[in-house]
């Protein structure tokens, strides 16, 4: 009986679940309602459909013995798209409805709203990414209510400077932009770990924009007797960098500390780190897809998009299953949960960061055509990672 009551509310939940405010149509005193907001392009995009269809894969295990989650069914509610501007009426929706937690896919400008709303007062907030901005406030300690799958974005600074290593040579140039905080974070743990390993540096800030000296950086580079050097530039000047040592036939391996992104796509040569390719390449996303279609009759074509998001509701499951929904019971198990499938890998979450404790990075090469080229994966540990720190109001 439970279990015909549980789908009659799924059916009002799909019909009409985006809910903003009033009445939670999922509440119940046998359930457990988790407000999930979509990914940008909304719930029938490419990515909405494999979220969806991931934490309904999820959501039908969960439920299905008879005692759920602590005697509990764990029901994922489907919220309209969110923009940041919104975001404070919609905490309150939230609030009120008594959702007890909430599992963000939006965009990097609403997940960082939602951090400001909601990192002291809760209910507790997972970002399927969270790699573009702090969980931390200005003290180092994490916000009590927040919590990421990713590692934040400086962990490329971390993966590439433990790649050289790997490499060797005599030294390594680092060259970042003195006017951007996050490539100068990435600067400084690149050479912090670098020199603690024994690795002599040699820095060169400068203002990219204002910079229209790029020969004479490569020769100071060369001149000191570097093979690599790590570039912490906007893509534009690494373009640049790259093309000039393409052009004058100088041999030194370039490596990218930011975000990789289409401009760079014809920097054939170039390296970077990336932690979203081990997921996207594992072989394991088949399996889920195969699961998604047998348990479910869904085929998605995102399928890391879909692991992700059954990680994510996983993550937040077992932290239910071992505190209950209460807010800061829950937040407290969250930072301490174990075993969470990610693809291939097992993820452990670090409490001193809110972040998982390990995390897989791929080294990639741009090779011809714009193909990437795997030459190693790396991994990365949360608590080694530089991090900016969240300025609440």
């Amino acid at each position: 009986m439970k279990k015909i009551a549980v789908l009659a509310l799924l059916v009002l939940s799909l019909v009409g679940s985006a809910v903003s405010g009033g009445a939670d149509p999922l509440a119940a005193p046998w359930i457990w309602s988790v407000a999930v907001v979509p990914p940008p392009g909304g719930w029938l995009a490419e990515q909405g459909v494999a979220v969806r269809a991931g934490l309904l894969l999820l959501q039908g295990r969960l439920n299905e013995p008879a005692e759920g989650v602590r005697g509990f069914d764990v029901i994922f509610s489907w919220d309209d798209a969110l923009l940041p501007d919104a975001v404070p009426d919609r905490v309150e929706a939230w609030r009120a409805r008594g959702v007890v937690a909430v599992l963000s896919f939006a965009s990097p400008e609403t997940d960082r709203a939602l951090a400001l709303a909601m990192g002291r007062q809760g209910p507790p907030l997972l970002f399927a990414g969270g790699e573009d901005f702090s969980l931390k406030d200005l003290s180092g300690s994490p916000l009590p209510y927040l919590f990421a799958l990713s590692q934040e974005k400086t962990c490329r600074a971390n993966a590439l400077s433990d790649y050289v290593l790997r490499q060797g040579g005599p030294v390594v140039a680092l060259l970042s932009d003195l006017l951007e905080p996050d490539l100068l974070r990435g600067h400084d743990e690149a050479r912090h770990r670098l020199e603690a390993r024994g690795m002599p540096t040699r820095s060169l800030l400068f203002r990219t924009s204002a910079d229209d000296a790029l020969l004479s950086r490569v020769d100071e580079v060369l001149a000191a007797r570097a093979t690599s050097a790590l570039l912490f530039l906007d893509p534009l000047a690494t373009l640049d960098l790259w093309a000039l040592t393409r052009r004058m036939g100088y041999s030194l391996s370039l490596l990218y500390g930011g975000p990789f992104g289409p401009p760079l796509g014809t920097a054939e040569g170039l390296l970077f780190a990336d932690q979203d390719y081990p997921l996207a390449t594992d072989p394991q996303l088949e399996h889920l897809r195969d699961d998604l279609w047998l348990d479910e009759g869904l085929r998605v074509a995102d399928g890391a998009a879909a692991a992700r998001a059954y990680s994510l509701g996983l993550w937040l499951a077992k932290a239910l299953e071992a505190a209950g929904p209460e807010a800061s019971a829950l937040a407290e198990a969250l930072g301490h949960v174990e075993s969470i499938a990610l693809g291939s890998q097992l993820l452990s979450i670090d409490s001193r960061t809110h972040r998982p404790l390990l995390s897989v990075l791929a080294v990639l090469e741009v090779g011809p055509g714009g193909r990437l080229i795997e030459k190693a994966f790396v991994d990365v540990r949360s608590f080694e990672v530089s991090d900016g720190r969240l300025e609440m109001p």
